[in-house]
């Protein structure tokens, strides 16, 4: 990569985590975990959230990253199901969003 693309991509993520809708899954957390798998005993499948994030505020939120075109419903139950599975390791206070990075848009999935 050269030094360009290097300052850009480090311009390009700087003002994405910088958004002040997404500063808090990068900085002032109690606990982050980043596309680390799930595994439950009874579910053979494993899971692996792109970032789960035990905020200051008490929640545990589950961001699925995007790039690209929208595919509301199929993400959404992507991450529902993540959320399911935190919950059913005894998480409470579960949040889930998708970021579309290069919309600079963040859709809360309930």
């Amino acid at each position: 990569m050269s030094k360009e693309e290097k300052d850009e991509a480090y311009s390009y993520l700087y003002n994405a985590i910088s958004n002040e809708n997404v500063s808090k899954w990068f900085e002032g957390f109690d606990k982050v975990v980043a596309e680390r798998p799930i595994t439950l005993q009874h579910k053979e499948a494993v899971y692996r959230p792109d970032r789960v994030v035990w905020t200051a505020e008490g929640t545990v939120d589950v961001i699925d990253y995007k790039f690209g075109k929208e595919h509301k419903s199929q993400y959404e139950k992507q991450v529902k199901n993540y959320m399911n599975l935190l919950s059913e390791m005894g998480n409470d206070n579960v949040r889930g969003f998708l970021w579309y990075v290069d919309e600079n848009k963040i859709v809360e999935v309930k």
